[in-house]
């Protein structure tokens, strides 16, 4: 059973065309038998978009922009926000606006007894101007610890969504074991990674060009660079391994480029920066150990980490930090954790022993029921059962 005929109305956190997440690649598989609205974000009009956001980052003042990329995918961009939009009062402005042009946007597509999926918690100021039949509420991460000052007031959003939802879906064991009992109905689906691009077949001999004469061993981190990166961690690790290549290979946010900056400063640190989605899995092939350096707290405890499927999708080892959510998949039987720089540092050089490096096949064998094809499957059963009429 699957979902077939629907509007569906994406609320995203995401671009479209910037790096592939959850939202791109379950509303492109949904949009094969439904209709999509997929509504992108926006930011604040005082500032400009992050550096490596620029080329996807448009949204113009004012005024909406709207366009079609196949016969079933619809894109709406909003107009950019009023400047301090973290403030729950300009949020709720911000949201409302953005609502009414959604539901115009609804409108001249025809869209009927629409589905609206809902990433982001700030449109639950919008849904009552937004046309929709059904509700599902796709709860990536634990939304309100990344709130700060404005913590309660996101975690209000998150609530009020949960209950008004005809099908909650979560990342994580841990969102569910917290949220379930306020749902309808809820299910429990992770990140995963894209089996036709992360493929060793895929691969085959192919090197990245960036990595030609940096020693090895390569210590290999992918990913944007942002504040949740343990960098304390990542600099007693370039430390520690004299003899080893730390390569980071991704984006850096703003507000972390002069910790990355004291990161690059010693001689064994390597910075690629951003690289086109398909040549990501040569720079994860090419490392020796693969690194997910989340920094500990309460944001860790509920995060999905995208990058540590695609690493185990090439087979290769894995050291991570501890993250309660991440250790309640099946896949932490395949992942090494270490806590503490000290025994980080040890299971890293316990990774380049040759047993650990041989064990290509039973990494990705553990992960292989996390790619997006099967996760699909799952999600699309649950909503064909939730959201039926």
């Amino acid at each position: 059973m699957s979902l077939t005929g629907r509007d569906i109305i994406c609320l995203s956190t995401h671009y479209w065309d910037e790096r592939r997440f959850r939202k791109q690649e379950f509303m492109s598989r949904f949009a094969k038998a439904n209709r999509v609205l997929y509504v992108e974000p926006s930011f604040s009009m005082a500032r400009r978009p992050e550096a490596h956001l620029r080329e996807v980052a448009t949204n113009r003042y004012l005024l909406s922009r709207r366009e079609s990329r196949d016969g079933h995918t619809y894109l709406l961009k909003p107009p950019r926000g009023l400047p301090k939009w973290t403030n729950p009062q300009v949020e709720r402005l911000n949201y409302y606006w953005y609502g009414r042009i959604v539901r115009r946007a609804a409108e001249r597509l025809d869209f009927r007894d629409a589905i609206a999926w809902v990433y982001r918690p700030a449109y639950y100021h919008a849904l009552q101007a937004i046309p929709h039949r059904r509700l599902v509420f796709d709860l990536v991460d634990d939304l309100s610890a990344y709130g700060g000052g404005h913590w309660a007031h996101i975690e209000h959003e998150v609530q009020e969504l949960v209950k008004g939802a005809d099908l909650l879906v979560v990342t994580a064991k841990t969102l569910l074991e917290r949220y379930r009992s306020s749902a309808v109905r809820a299910v429990q689906v992770s990140n995963g990674f894209d089996g036709t691009l992360f493929s060793c077949e895929r691969v085959g001999g192919l090197v990245a060009a960036s990595l030609s004469g940096i020693p090895r061993p390569i210590l290999g981190f992918v990913g944007t660079l942002f504040s949740f990166v343990d960098f304390d961690l990542l600099e007693h690790v370039a430390r520690s391994h004299p003899d080893k290549s730390l390569v980071l290979v991704g984006p850096v946010e703003a507000s972390v480029a002069q910790a990355v900056s004291r990161l690059q400063a010693l001689p064994n640190v390597v910075h690629i920066g951003e690289r086109p989605r398909s040549e990501i899995p040569a720079y994860i092939q090419a490392f020796d150990v693969c690194l997910n350096p989340f920094r500990d707290g309460r944001v860790a405890d509920s995060v999905s980490p995208l990058k540590v499927y695609e690493y185990l999708a090439m087979g290769r080892p894995v050291v991570s930090t501890p993250m309660k959510a991440l250790q309640l998949e099946d896949i932490a039987r395949a992942v090494v954790f270490a806590d503490g720089p000290v025994e980080f540092c040890n299971r890293i050089a316990g990774c380049l022993d040759e047993q650990a490096q041989s064990a290509t096949q039973r990494r990705r064998d553990a992960v292989a029921p996390y790619s997006w094809e099967r996760l699909f499957e799952r999600l699309d059963a649950a909503c064909a059962e939730a959201l039926s009429d």
